[in-house]
C-alpha cells in the first residue's frame, strides 16, 4: 500500500508524491468502522451508568427547548451543504468513478465543489457570529469536569466500569467532535482557498508548495468525512433518539432531560408547564448513587 500517488514532476523529471492515494483515503474511513465495531462489542457486555446526583428541573416544567428554530435550520442546511461538499470532493478524488454533471447542470464537478465550499464558508461564518453574539459559546466549551468524564469513558471502553455524571447541554464526546470538525474545516478552508486562488491565477505559489497543499487538503477531507460518519452513528443510537427528535421539533421532555442532564449545568427555557404549575426549581438528591438506566454512548 502506498500512502501517496506518484507522478513525474515536470520540473525535476523525478517521481514525487502528487496526491493522497485512494487506499490511504479508504483506510482513514475504515477507522470509523473499527470504532463502530469496538463500540458495539463493548456495549454488548453492558453500558456505563449514570451518577444519580443531578439537580432536577422545576417541578412544574414538562418540556424544554433544546434547539431554537434558527439552530435547527442551520443544522439541516449545513448538513446538506456538507453532504454536497463531500460528494463533489469525492468526484474530484475518484474521477474514474464519477458521473458527469455538465449535461444537466452545465458546470463541472470542480466548479460545483468551489461553489458549495464557498457556501460552507458563509454558513460557518454565520454560525460563529451567531454563537458569539446570540447563543454564547459556554455550553460547547470544555470544563474541568469534562476531563473526568472522558477518563471514565476511556476506562469503560478499555474494559473497565464507569460511572458518568449527568451532563450539560453537550457531553464531552460532542465537544470533542465539534472541536475536531472546526479544526479540520479550518485546515480545509485554508488549503482550499489557497488552491482556488492559485487556480484562478490570483496568486502565484511555488508548485511544490501547492502539491503539499493538495495532499493536506485530501488528508483532512477524509478526516472530516470520518468524524461526520462517526457523529451520525452515535446520533442513531436508541439512547440518543430524543436528541435527534429535538433537532427536528426543538424540544425534549422532562423524562429525557432527567435521564441525561443536570439542571445545574444546563437550564434551557421551559416550553411547557403542568396545568397546576407550582413551586420553583428544587435540587434533586445529592447522594453518590448510580442509575442503571444510563442510556449512554
Amino acid at each position: 500500500m502506498h500512502f501517496f500517488d506518484f507522478a513525474e514532476d515536470i520540473h525535476s523529471r523525478s517521481l514525487i508524491a502528487q496526491k493522497l492515494s485512494w487506499e490511504s483515503g479508504i483506510a482513514i474511513l475504515l477507522l470509523v468502522v473499527v470504532f463502530i465495531g469496538w463500540h458495539l462489542l463493548r456495549r454488548a457486555f453492558g453500558r456505563p451508568r449514570r451518577l444519580d446526583n443531578a439537580s432536577a428541573p422545576p417541578p412544574s416544567a414538562l418540556r424544554f427547548e433544546r434547539y431554537e428554530v434558527g439552530a435547527r435550520l442551520y443544522h439541516w442546511g449545513n448538513f446538506g451543504v456538507m453532504a454536497l461538499l463531500i460528494l463533489s470532493g469525492a468526484a474530484l478524488f475518484f474521477p474514474s468513478l464519477a458521473f458527469s454533471i455538465k449535461s444537466w447542470l452545465g458546470i463541472s464537478w470542480l466548479l460545483a465543489h468551489e461553489v458549495v465550499a464557498g457556501t460552507f464558508i458563509v454558513f460557518l461564518i454565520f454560525h460563529i457570529l451567531f454563537a458569539i453574539f446570540e447563543t454564547g459559546l459556554r455550553q460547547m466549551w470544555f470544563t474541568p469536569g469534562d476531563g473526568r468524564e472522558l477518563a471514565q469513558r476511556l476506562r469503560f471502553y478499555s474494559g473497565g466500569s464507569a460511572f458518568l455524571p449527568r451532563e450539560g447541554k453537550y457531553d464531552v464526546i460532542q465537544k470533542i467532535y465539534h472541536a475536531l470538525l472546526t479544526l479540520f474545516a479550518l485546515v480545509m478552508i485554508g488549503t482550499g482557498v489557497t488552491l482556488f486562488l492559485s487556480a484562478e491565477v490570483i496568486v502565484t505559489l511555488d508548485h511544490n508548495w501547492l502539491r503539499w497543499l493538495r495532499i493536506l487538503h485530501d488528508i483532512f477531507a477524509f478526516l472530516f468525512t470520518a468524524v461526520i460518519l462517526g457523529h451520525i452513528y452515535l446520533r442513531l443510537l436508541p439512547s440518543r433518539w430524543p436528541e435527534v427528535a429535538a433537532i427536528i421539533t426543538g424540544k425534549i421532555s422532562r423524562r429525557d432531560f432527567e435521564r441525561q442532564h443536570d439542571w445545574r449545568r444546563w437550564q434551557p427555557p421551559v416550553k411547557e408547564h403542568r396545568p397546576e404549575a407550582v413551586g420553583a426549581a428544587v435540587a434533586g438528591p445529592q447522594r453518590e448513587e448510580v442509575s442503571e438506566g444510563g442510556g449512554d454512548d
